[in-house]
């Protein structure tokens, strides 16, 4: 269910984002997705060069591809935050150690960080657990922190939890470990800052 101020990212054509895992070919993408090889090689915001390689962690656009979504239960806070919930302190710090496989843009808005299934996830700023639970959208087990002022994070493709909706977290304490749930072809943490409803490049507020 959509909400008022939800940010969405719409793709140009009809298909899914795809991020590209180790060893993996254009055929084994498109027969993952059931997409035609073509239509993903000759797709303009690919950028792919007849003969080039791919890279780890390269994003790409399948036409026509899609996605196999398990329906697992959503566990959600609802109602109004209690005044006695953790605020954010208005710095945050990165969330898990890894290496950024993928940065901010148009067509993802937020940053992935590979790291090993099991690495530990912690707050980026104090906060009220908003949502802990299987995403349908592609997020796998996600987590959602309010910090007042405006800021939510958002922290995806989780292994576990460590936290559950209804928890005031300070910054830095542990909310999860990193898994590769969900629109996921590797382990790694999908971390997203937003404020007021748009989702803001995390570089611009990690310390």
């Amino acid at each position: 269910m959509l909400t008022i101020g939800q940010s969405l990212t719409i793709l140009p054509v009809n298909g899914v984002y795809h991020t590209v895992a180790n060893g993996e070919t254009l055929e084994t993408i498109a027969k993952k997705h059931s997409a035609d090889v073509k239509a993903l090689v000759s797709f303009e915001l690919n950028q792919l060069n007849p003969g080039a390689g791919l890279a780890l962690g390269q994003w790409l656009v399948v036409p026509g591809g899609k996605n196999a979504i398990v329906q697992k239960q959503v566990r959600a806070y609802s109602g109004a935050i209690p005044p006695s919930a953790a605020r954010g302190t208005g710095n945050f710090g990165w969330p898990v150690s890894g290496v950024i496989t993928q940065k901010f843009w148009a067509f993802h808005q937020g940053i992935d960080v590979g790291a090993p299934t099991g690495t530990p996830v912690t707050a980026a700023d104090s906060g009220f657990v908003t949502f802990a639970g299987f995403d349908t959208t592609g997020f796998g087990k996600m987590i959602l922190i309010d910090h007042g002022d405006g800021f939510t994070t958002l922290y995806g493709h989780l292994d576990r939890f460590a936290v559950a909706a209804g928890d005031s977290v300070k910054k830095g304490q542990l909310i999860g470990r990193v898994g590769n749930t969900g629109n996921s072809t590797g382990p790694h943490l999908d971390f997203r800052i937003r404020q007021n409803g748009v989702w803001r490049n995390p570089f611009g507020f990690l310390k």
